[in-house]
């Protein structure tokens, strides 16, 4: 009887370690620090008409602009597990010209 005592002593024993040691590896990382990693940088253009007159007829004179706009892409990256929490973009600038 004292033998299937200690046995059953010894299963909750480990038992209740190995659930232990399983809680503590699904601890999530809460991502409270993070810092900015530079990606890369796109350019994006495209065209577009504007009015710049009206004709004697009464017709409107059109030029072409043509639209340049750089963007710059970054990640957000946590400090304590180092894994990638946001990925972003953000306009540095947008140059209108006409032609």
């Amino acid at each position: 009887m004292k033998k299937v005592i200690a046995l059953l002593a010894a299963v909750i024993v480990l038992a209740g370690s190995v659930e232990m040691t399983a809680a503590a590896a699904t601890t999530a990382c809460e991502h409270s620090s993070h810092w900015k990693e530079d990606v890369k940088d796109t350019f994006e253009t495209y065209t577009h008409y504007i009015k710049v007159g009206t004709s004697t007829s009464g017709k409107p004179i059109l030029a072409l602009c043509l639209v340049e706009i750089k963007w710059h892409h970054y990640n957000r990256v946590c400090n304590m597990c180092g894994k990638i929490i946001a990925s972003d973009k953000e306009k540095v600038y947008e140059l209108h010209s006409m032609h």
